[in-house]
């Protein structure tokens, strides 16, 4: 027979793995959120930069990326500037959580 002490400790204990799974699942939904939501940006980017410029017979001109910079237009600059700093704030967040993920697992070990 356990003393109310034990009782209290082991609820107290199964409220702290609870609390540490419920945080260990919202990291994953974080986590897989922020990676669709730059990849949804890098996919808009895309094609937002594939229209930049269009012939006039409405067709992209094919196998010339660097026509989005024809007739001198800054529209192409500033769209590839913008998915530039994009997809660098996004590299730049996706390696502070490999950081702080491996940072967590290091204190874990050294707690044991």
């Amino acid at each position: 027979m356990r003393t109310s002490e034990e009782r209290i400790e082991e609820v107290f204990r199964q409220v702290d793995e609870r609390n540490k799974a419920r945080a260990h699942r919202n990291y994953i939904v974080g986590t897989v959120a922020t990676f669709v939501a730059s990849l949804l940006i890098l996919i808009i980017s895309g094609v937002a930069v594939s229209k930049v410029y269009m012939e006039p017979n409405g067709l992209a001109p094919t196998g010339a990326t660097g026509s989005i910079f024809a007739q001198g237009g800054a529209l192409g600059y500033v769209l590839i500037a913008i998915l530039s700093f994009g997809l660098g704030v996004t590299f730049a967040l996706f390696c502070y959580r490999l950081k702080n993920k491996s940072d967590k697992s290091d204190e874990g070990i050294k707690d044991d």
